[in-house]
């Protein structure tokens, strides 16, 4: 492996979403986010009726919960199994209780635009040679599943185009094109920015959520973003970014 493909840390999702909120272009697009801790669980309740409780690392949406405040009480959400609790200390205490000691944070919840009932999110993949310009190489989307409170594909979410996306959506030409230009510009801004933190960066997935107003989040950032998937839904996209990706792995 090139030392080009180096995954590169920023202190995991917190550290990244203070990367990014330094910015000033950039932090209107991030969420709140603060490490997982009783003050901050109550203070973010306070805030905001629903917040998600992540892995601090990388999880491919294992581990993620959903916390929702509902009358008096609140409902605590994964993929497998929804609890109500009396108390946010109980919540607090289940959630810590199944981390299996692994560092998480709470962040504020983007009630995700759906299609057809299901969530979607989006990832700009955006790629560069060795000291190269920055290219967005391709935009995809995924949709989860029916009441799912992830998209990843490995919960049963599902690759779209964003043609069939906007297609569903039924949005005009003028919108699906206004979407494209912000969504391609914000992932290279974002790549800029970190790659004058880190040199060696030379590929990154950008996730994006619309949330049901129409504004654009970007959701996590990561340094080794897999395209594979995109081998049979739109073979021309995938071996555009396989071209490129050969050039940073090899050098």
């Amino acid at each position: 492996m090139g030392k080009y493909y180096r995954p590169f840390h920023f202190g995991g999702k917190l550290g990244m979403h203070k990367t990014l909120s330094k910015n000033k272009l950039l932090k209107k697009y991030v969420p709140e986010t603060k490490n997982f801790t009783y003050r901050n669980v109550k203070e973010m309740m306070k805030k905001y009726r629903i917040v998600y409780v992540k892995p601090q690392k990388s999880s491919k949406g294992r581990g993620i919960y959903r916390i929702r405040r509902v009358k008096t009480k609140y409902e605590c959400r994964s993929n497998k199994s929804k609890k109500v609790f009396k108390k946010l200390a109980s919540v607090y205490n289940y959630i810590t209780k199944h981390s299996k000691k692994k560092k998480r944070i709470i962040q504020q919840a983007i009630t995700l635009d759906r299609v057809k009932g299901r969530p979607y999110d989006i990832r700009a993949l955006v790629q560069r040679k060795v000291k190269g310009k920055w290219k967005c190489t391709g935009i995809s989307s995924r949709i989860g599943k029916k009441n799912s409170i992830v998209t990843n594909l490995n919960r049963g979410g599902s690759i779209c185009l964003m043609p069939d996306l906007f297609k569903q959506k039924g949005l005009s030409v003028s919108a699906q094109k206004q979407r494209m230009q912000e969504m391609k510009d914000t992932a290279l801004h974002t790549a800029r920015f970190l790659s004058e933190k880190n040199e060696n960066i030379h590929v990154l997935g950008i996730d994006y959520g619309y949330d049901k107003a129409g504004k654009l989040w970007i959701l996590e950032v990561n340094s080794r973003p897999q395209f594979s998937m995109l081998k049979k839904v739109d073979p021309a996209m995938y071996k555009r970014m396989k071209r490129l990706a050969k050039s940073y792995k090899a050098a």
